[in-house]
């Protein structure tokens, strides 16, 4: 399974530099799948980009409506966070910050890298560097 960070689902629907990488991967690899936060990032993400003016004012009604349109056409796959996922997530930050040296991961990062490896992602789609560098430290491929 392929697991999109949120940084890259935005790349599905803004259109930045580097989008076409991104949208050419999935194209390639099947649906995105990623967990339920998405849908709280997403919507934070972009109302920032609208206050920034990189997006039209109201634009980001229409965003989400199209991503929830893909949800909704099993072209993007929502996990849910549950009670296991809260458990994975303890055991998993825990791990990461007992290596040595420790590798340290934010908390929203550490649900979707939680919920990757729950659900058994061989592959983190992600731009952020950190993320990245965990997601590698538990055996996951990453990319670009």
């Amino acid at each position: 399974m392929h697991y999109w960070d949120t940084s890259t689902l935005v790349k599905l629907y803004v259109a930045e530099p580097d989008s076409a990488q991104f949208l050419s991967h999935l194209a390639a690899t099947g649906p995105a799948t990623t967990s339920s936060l998405a849908r709280w990032e997403l919507c934070r993400v972009f109302a920032r980009k609208e206050t920034e003016q990189t997006l039209a004012p109201s634009a980001a009604e229409g965003l989400l409506a199209r991503f929830e349109a893909d949800v909704a056409a099993n072209r993007i796959r929502l996990l849910p966070m549950d009670a296991a996922l809260e458990h994975r997530f303890r055991n998993l930050t825990l791990r990461l910050h007992r290596l040595s040296p420790p590798v340290f991961t934010r908390t929203l990062d550490a649900i979707h890298l939680a919920t990757a490896d729950m659900h058994a992602a061989t592959e983190l789609i992600a731009t952020d560097a950190n993320l990245r560098k965990c997601a590698a430290a538990i055996g996951l491929k990453v990319f670009p």
